[in-house]
């Protein structure tokens, strides 16, 4: 429908002014027969069917919800000039234009009043899908009214968007709509709008922003973000609490629907507390127990430094909450105190981040051989999800896997442990039961031993002293803990046969690590490629939820398969692992196709120094890395006419014994 001038007529309405429009559509004051002013809604550019579908879908919805705080249609209707919907006429602004100029108190009491409306259509099993301060009209006495419809989902009626179709305005779409599974989408997709929007309200910025829609939805997905409080000192508790429910990652843990949620804003505003959804503590498997402690009684007989301290919770926080009975319980270091204590502090209002932040710090305070903390935290996953890349967990991670390391390490160096495969057996038991732990802890290390401790799996069971059940075992642990497995760790061959799950998997690691060997073995199936594909996006609901380094891994395996979108995997790659040793031989490849001699020195170089500090040199399972960066050494010096230079480091692949020499010395006759 072209732009409409005042006094045209459409059906029997008559347009006095264009009240504002967009790319899509255009709103115009419209008078009525009977001398009402109404706002009519009418399309603007090609009236394509899936556009038309829509429009006269919002018409239906919209008009079978009958509530104050949602603006009502009086009429729909079709001319030769096109399609229309005519509204309610709403004398104001949209939130999005009003928010700057309205405080704290006043959007909050907007917040209340748009919950109770979306409630309302939630009743009516209504998803609004596009929930954001734009959709929401605040009249001339500043009541909040929910618009635009157009995008919702209704149960009972056909869905108008393809399956993978995103939807939504991206800083206010939830975890489940980022990930596109439009399965998933339910109320709680709504609700998390909320969140988005109270966290703004309460300290003036959005809870997940990025550079690029890539970044942001991938900020979403992950569901991690600033505390509250770390940007707003001033925010009670129980509004914390409201806005932390309702921006959960997992949807069946949000408020069901926006009445909860706006009873539950009511109340936190008027100085109650809130009602907090009762989740028992589980009880940790007594194998976990049992497990960590086969590496504490070995490690106690060597002993071992204590982690560094954490700042206490504030002074605020422990006037609040009884945090010294949590004190007294790890003290005490019985696993009934502190499950007692942990849930009583939760049910008198601290966040699963703050009781997960205290466990840490306790961790750090005591000395690494004590199993016990690390089992705590690995119980306490069913009340708080880690947060493995803050600071706290990474030091905790790292001092517990250097230990579990140099132990394993020197049981394997020593001449008289390689003697006796039962002290060697002994060293890899208690290093296999500490990696489970930290596992179950959700813990993910970054150490420069990683790469090391891998390969001495590797050598262990090539040898013949590990058993190919408890190799694959390894695998599916540093997996897990996100630790960097060269390609050579997923080859299937003796002695590498059995794996402990048989030939099926029981849990999301399993079935990960056996994608990661279809891909290794040959032609991988449909079914392997697209368990990557979907643990690489990240879509709500994708398991396992991979650790920065196992991500970029599985993104560059998968653009070996998907030459389709093999630039972008590998571009995601990079940003995700830059000091994977792949991430570096991308980058000098590049370098050297473009004939850039210069700048492939420059990128070797910065290779060669990532190799050395993140541990890889004098590996094994990486010297073909190392020779295809020397390799490219050799060829850009040979190019650049620095050819003594050259020969030192084609002398050295020789010695080596490697195939990269073979074919300079084809290129390049003068090497030798």
């Amino acid at each position: 429908m072209s732009d409409l001038a005042p006094g045209t007529t459409i059906g029997p309405f008559r347009v006095l002014e264009r009240l504002g429009a967009g790319a899509s559509g255009a709103v115009y004051r419209v008078v009525d027969p009977v001398g009402r002013e109404l706002a009519l809604k009418s399309l603007r550019g090609r009236l394509e069917d899936a556009r038309l579908e829509r429009f006269a879908r919002e018409g239906e919805v919209t008009a079978g919800l009958k509530h104050s705080g949602i603006v009502q249609v009086h009429a729909t209707g079709a001319t030769e000039l096109g399609p229309y919907l005519v509204y309610e006429l709403v004398e104001g602004e949209d939130l999005e234009r009003a928010w700057r100029r309205l405080d704290r108190a006043q959007l909050l009491r907007a917040l209340v009043e748009v919950g109770h409306a979306v409630g309302h259509a939630h009743a009516h099993g209504v998803v609004h899908r596009d929930l954001k301060p734009a959709n929401v009209l605040l009249d001339r006495a500043g009541r909040a009214r929910v618009t635009d419809f157009g995008m919702a989902q209704v149960q009972g009626l056909e869905r108008l968007t393809r399956t993978g179709a995103l939807v939504g305005t991206p800083h206010y779409m939830a975890p489940e709509q980022v990930g596109a599974r439009r399965e998933g989408v339910s109320s709680a997709t709504d609700v998390w709008a909320l969140g988005v929007m109270l966290y703004r309200a309460l300290c003036g910025r959005l809870p997940f922003e990025g550079e690029s829609l890539v970044e942001l939805s991938a900020r979403i997905a992950t569901g991690t973000f600033p505390p509250l409080r770390s940007l707003a000192r001033d925010v009670n508790p129980a509004l914390e609490a409201v806005c932390a429910r309702a921006l959960s990652s997992d949807p069946g843990a949000r408020y069901p629907d926006g009445e909860a949620f706006a009873a539950d804003l009511e109340r936190a505003l008027a100085g109650g507390g809130v009602r907090r959804p009762r989740r028992r503590v589980g009880l940790v498997l007594a194998g976990l127990l049992a497990l960590a402690l086969v590496g504490w009684r070995v490690a106690r007989r060597e002993g071992g430094p204590a982690g560094a301290e954490l700042p206490a919770p504030t002074a605020v926080d422990r006037a609040r909450l009884p945090w010294e009975t949590l004190d007294a319980a790890c003290a005490q270091g019985e696993a009934r105190a502190v499950r007692d204590a942990v849930q009583g502090l939760f049910d008198a209002g601290a966040t699963p981040a703050e009781l997960r932040a205290a466990l840490v710090r306790h961790a750090l305070q005591v000395s690494v051989d004590d199993p016990r903390p690390v089992v705590w935290l690995a119980e306490l996953r069913e009340l708080a999800p880690p947060a493995p890349e803050a600071e706290p967990e990474l030091a905790l991670a790292r001092a517990r896997f250097d230990a579990l390391a140099q132990r394993f390490l020197r049981g394997l160096d020593e001449p008289e442990q390689r003697a006796n495969n039962a002290d060697v057996e002994q060293a890899g038991e208690a290093c296999l039961a500490g990696l489970e732990a930290l596992a179950a802890a959700g813990l993910r290390p970054r150490s420069p031993l990683s790469p090391r401790v891998a390969e001495g799996w590797l050598t262990l069971s090539r040898f013949g002293v590990l058993e190919s059940r408890d190799y694959w075992r390894v695998v599916r642990f540093l997996v897990e803990l996100d630790q960097p497995l060269h390609g050579e760790f997923f080859r299937i061959g003796a002695p590498h046969l059995e794996r402990p799950w048989g030939g099926r998997p029981r849990d999301p690691w399993e079935r990960y690590v056996e994608a990661r060997i279809a891909c290794r073995g040959g032609e991988p199936g449909e079914r392997a490629l697209e368990l990557l594909r979907r643990v690489v996006e990240q879509e709500p609901g994708a398991e396992p939820r991979l650790g920065r380094l196992q991500r970029a891994q599985a993104s560059f395996v998968l653009a070996g398969w998907r030459p389709e979108g093999r630039e972008a995997l590998i571009e995601r790659a990079l940003a995700w692992g830059p000091e994977l040793p792949d991430a570096h031989g991308v980058r000098v490849a590049r370098a050297l196709d473009a004939k850039d001699y210069a700048l492939t020195l420059e990128r070797v170089e910065e290779a060669l120094a990532s190799f050395e500090r993140e541990g890889y040199r004098g590996l094994t399972h990486t010297l073909g890395v190392l020779n295809d960066f020397e390799g490219s050494q050799v060829q850009a010096l040979a190019e650049l006419g620095q050819r003594e230079r050259a020969r030192e480091i084609y002398q050295i692949l020789c010695v080596r014994g490697s195939g990269t020499a073979r074919r300079l010395l084809a290129s390049y006759p003068w090497l030798e």
